[in-house]
């Protein structure tokens, strides 16, 4: 239950939950904990550890929910409020790459998400914007849950069941981590203020899509996959 924590530059593989309900989170903050940040994250569900069972979530907020013992102040109106999700890369998650639930306030912006089951925001405490993502799936909204979706490059959810992902087809060999842009990139337009994208470069108030506009520009050793 973190407060106003900036969760930035990792890189998180390899998360398996083996008891339970086999659902595991590369990070997640709940628990009624504000102002939160993940920025320029690489989360991967699988790179030495293949095979596991149970589903995988990339990044959250609100995770599977709080139970009331070990809520603060034994209140959990919203379990996460004010957080931002920008510049983070998700990829090959079983499940969504990125999970609002019960979280107010909360931005997702600029995000690169591939090969999972897309964004999804849940519960009508949510409040969420959603703009400038690169999502291989869609942006869903269920059970009530409030989302701006801005502009977005996002594709149909019934594309996927007959293998056609338009947007994944947009990178050169994602598979093998050929993530540099194979179709020409499309501007996103902004009023500006954002920091540095995944792999360090200034962003302008005319920026790209998602999480990075070059992959092929060095990552921050925190961030390197040997």
């Amino acid at each position: 239950m973190p407060n106003d924590w900036l969760i930035d530059g990792n890189l998180i593989a390899d998360f398996v939950k083996v008891r339970g309900d086999r659902t595991s989170y590369g990070a997640f903050v709940k628990g009624v904990g504000p102002g939160n940040r993940f920025m320029r994250n690489a989360v991967f569900r699988e790179h030495r550890l293949r095979g596991a069972p149970g589903r995988r979530v990339g990044l959250s907020f609100g995770g599977g929910g709080t139970v009331p013992e070990v809520r603060r102040n034994h209140r959990c109106i919203v379990e996460h409020e004010r957080g931002t999700m920008e510049s983070n890369l998700v990829m090959s998650c079983s499940d969504v790459g990125i999970n609002v639930t019960r979280a107010a306030q909360t931005r997702v912006i600029l995000n690169t998400v591939i090969d999972t089951a897309g964004v999804l925001v849940r519960f009508p405490e949510c409040d969420a914007v959603a703009a400038g993502n690169r999502v291989d799936g869609t942006i869903l909204a269920k059970d009530v849950a409030g989302l701006e979706d801005g502009r977005n490059q996002t594709s149909w959810l019934s594309l996927a069941y007959f293998g056609i992902h338009p947007v994944r087809r947009l990178f050169e060999n994602p598979e093998a981590l050929g993530l540099r842009c194979a179709s020409g990139d499309v501007p996103f337009e902004t009023r500006g203020g954002f920091e540095p994208d995944l792999c360090g470069a200034a962003r302008s108030n005319v920026t790209t899509y998602g999480a990075f506009a070059d992959f092929r520009r060095r990552l921050d050793h925190r961030t390197s996959i040997p």
